[in-house]
């Protein structure tokens, strides 16, 4: 049974752009190769202008042999009319294919949406007339050393050691940063032949050390690592989902940043160790997230002041945390991006059952936490994700000769909730308890589900 979602397999074989609301001029790819100079730009840059799939109203599409690719590594963006009710209307440039690479070294002119900010390019790799994830130097992620998924742990021994992967460290003297933490300074955590490439100083990050193997956890969560344009700091709004986030791939000494290959080779390490693997999935709200202007209605919910009339019923009192609320309780027909047919659907949870996809399936992720669910606001959706997450990762575990059951103890969902444990437990999440604050939710406690096996639990500092 193939449950890979129908858009991320038709994503290696075209440039595929999912519902733009407004299509007063034809979406256009804008593609080139990267030139590093001050500043950055495009040499070779086309302009080729999708068509409309005759079988889908809500879908537009271009063949690489219609752009004349030669293979090689290509920059690009999608041109497209934006649809924000909120701003003046224009056409403003977005990475959006569903993208896996984002480079923000390379931003797209400030000429063609001023009043946006900073929007990255999408990097894609042409080979032979196909559409490789690549890094944006060229590099593929690799998954030759990843150890075998029989041999991790089972959820009954799960110790997680959550990491906010971006720390930083402030010089003694007025309070200067420098250095931030990156996916190959994590790698220094499980690997012993690695050092920490920002924070040589640190004694548990030094080569020989591997400091979360003598802990004995048997999980490592990372904080949200999916691309942000928070550029430093926790990264609690995610801005382009499908991507790792392009400044965790940027170490110290390193010119061209690899995020894809680096943290393919975090997560082989890890399992080669017999440490599982999680996702922080912040998926309640986003930051100047693509379909904000590809089409806010259908994706999008603006928070509002609790005393303006305009404000959307589906905002309840769910808070944005800054950014905007995704919307999960409209339906509408057209395009499945998970079945590849033409029916009733809901828009805003389509898209994020593909991005789970993407991070089961090509990242190899053992079990998400879900990040304060209650601002998702809809448990049908929730338990629909439980689901279709679960039959995933049995469908890969299932393609390595691992059994339903092998797999099902292997794989867990986190829900970190600030109320209702009742309605998470019932939609079968296991509960990273919370008590309210001001600010951010702190975690207080594990609760165990009627699903749940024990769990244990190592946490860094959090506020």
């Amino acid at each position: 049974m193939n449950l890979t979602p129908d858009l991320l397999r038709r994503r290696t074989q075209q440039f595929v752009l999912w519902r733009p609301a407004r299509v007063n001029a034809s979406p256009r790819l804008i593609i080139g190769k990267y030139v590093g100079s001050d500043p950055p730009g495009l040499e070779d840059q086309r302009e080729v202008d999708l068509s409309r799939d005759p079988r889908f109203e809500d879908v537009w599409t271009l063949d690489p042999a219609d752009c004349g690719l030669a293979n090689g590594v290509y920059h690009y963006w999608f041109e497209v009319d934006s649809s924000n009710p909120y701003e003046p209307a224009r056409r403003v440039m977005r990475p959006i294919r569903p993208h896996r690479t984002v480079d923000w070294r390379l931003l797209a002119p400030a000429s063609v949406s001023p009043n946006d900010a900073s929007v990255p390019a999408g990097v894609i790799l042409v080979r032979d007339g196909s559409l490789m994830t690549c890094d944006p130097g060229g590099g593929e992620p690799a998954w030759s050393n990843d150890g075998e998924l029989a041999e991790m742990p089972a959820n009954n021994r799960t110790v997680i050691y959550e990491l906010p992967t971006q720390w930083t460290r402030a010089a003694d003297e007025h309070g200067v940063e420098v250095a931030a933490g990156t996916f190959e300074d994590v790698l220094a955590l499980v690997e012993p032949a690695s050092a920490s490439p920002n924070f040589a100083h640190i004694q548990a990050l030094s080569a020989g050390q591997a400091h979360l193997l003598t802990l004995g956890v048997t999980t490592l969560e990372l904080l949200p690592i999916a691309d942000s344009v928070i550029s430093l700091g926790w990264k609690y709004g995610t801005t382009n989902y499908f991507a790792p986030d392009h400044t965790l791939g940027l170490p110290d000494g390193k010119q061209v940043p690899e995020p894809n290959g680096d943290l393919a080779r975090l997560v082989s390490t890890c399992h080669s160790a017999g440490i599982r693997f999680f996702l922080d999935a912040v998926m309640g709200f986003a930051r100047q997230e693509p379909y904000a202007q590809i089409n806010f209605s259908d994706f999008h919910v603006r928070w509002l002041d609790g005393r303006d009339p305009n404000r959307d019923p589906e905002q309840d009192d769910r808070n944005a945390w800054g950014g905007d609320l995704w919307k999960y309780n409209y339906s509408t027909f057209g395009y499945d991006p998970i079945e590849g047919s033409a029916t009733t659907m809901y828009p805003g949870r389509q898209l994020m059952q593909a991005f789970i996809a993407r991070w089961i399936l090509d990242q190899r992720i053992d079990g998400i936490r879900i990040d304060s669910v209650d601002t998702i606001y809809n448990w049908d959706f929730v338990g629909e994700l439980r689901k279709y997450a679960r039959d995933l990762f049995r469908a890969r575990a299932a393609g390595l000769g691992v059994n339903a059951g092998d797999a099902d103890a292997r794989f867990l969902i986190v829900g970190e909730t600030c109320r209702c444990r009742a309605a998470s437990c019932a939609h079968g999440l296991t509960q990273c308890g919370t008590t309210s604050s001001s600010t951010r939710c702190a975690p207080r406690s594990w609760e165990r589900s009627a699903r749940a096996t024990p769990t244990s639990r190592l946490r860094s500092a959090r506020s």
